[in-house]
């Protein structure tokens, strides 16, 4: 569905899938992930490259791994 205003787009509406997150007070965002079924299956964080994926996703969203 897209937002219209005189002929012109000024946004769109867009469904998506909230990702869900179990954060425990001493968890740190990288754990959350490591640990939460979703990022473990489509990640595939039991391999070496599948941590890197995480790393260099964590890298691009600007969020340090310390």
């Amino acid at each position: 569905m897209t937002l219209k205003s005189r002929n012109k787009q000024i946004g769109s509406i867009m469904i998506e899938q909230e990702l869900k997150l179990m954060l425990m007070r001493h968890w740190t965002l990288y754990d959350s992930m490591c640990n939460s079924n979703y990022m473990v299956s489509k990640m595939e964080l039991w391999k070496e490259q599948g941590r890197k994926k995480l790393n260099i996703l964590l890298a691009t969203m600007g969020i340090s791994l310390d």
